[in-house]
C-alpha cells in the first residue's frame, strides 16, 4: 500500500466518513526534509496496510486543509484517531514513534 495524495476536497470527504485512524503528511515540493521522508512514509503505509490509511497533502496545492489543521511547518505528520483526537510529528519522524501512537504493535 502506498501513501495516497489527497486534495482539500478529497480529505474533507474522507474525514467526514472516517471510522478508523488516519495518518496525513503535509508536505511541499520545496521542502528537502519532505523528500527525506518519502521512503519512511511509504514504508509506514506498507507496514500499516489496510488497517490505517496513510495520506499526503501538498500544502502548496491545498492551502485550505493546511490552514484547517493549523499546520505550522512541513513536513508535518498528523494522526487523527476516531473521535477526533490528534497527535502530530514535525520534521523527520521515527516510524516506531508513529506506530506507538496508532497502536502499531497490534497492527501486524
Amino acid at each position: 500500500m502506498k501513501p495516497i495524495n489527497l486534495s482539500d476536497r478529497e480529505l474533507e470527504l474522507l474525514l467526514d466518513s472516517q471510522s478508523s485512524a488516519v495518518i496525513i503528511e503535509f508536505w511541499s515540493f520545496r521542502c528537502e526534509t519532505c523528500r527525506h521522508n518519502i521512503a519512511s512514509l511509504s514504508k509506514l503505509a506498507e507496514t500499516l496496510g489496510e488497517k490505517i490509511k496513510v495520506y499526503k497533502v501538498n500544502v502548496d496545492d491545498n492551502p485550505r486543509t493546511a490552514s484547517r489543521f493549523s499546520v505550522p511547518m512541513v513536513p508535518w505528520l498528523l494522526i487523527i484517531q476516531p473521535g477526533g483526537e490528534e497527535s502530530s510529528f514535525a520534521g523527520v519522524w521515527r516510524m516506531a514513534d508513529v506506530l506507538e501512537v496508532v497502536g502499531g504493535s497490534r497492527v501486524n
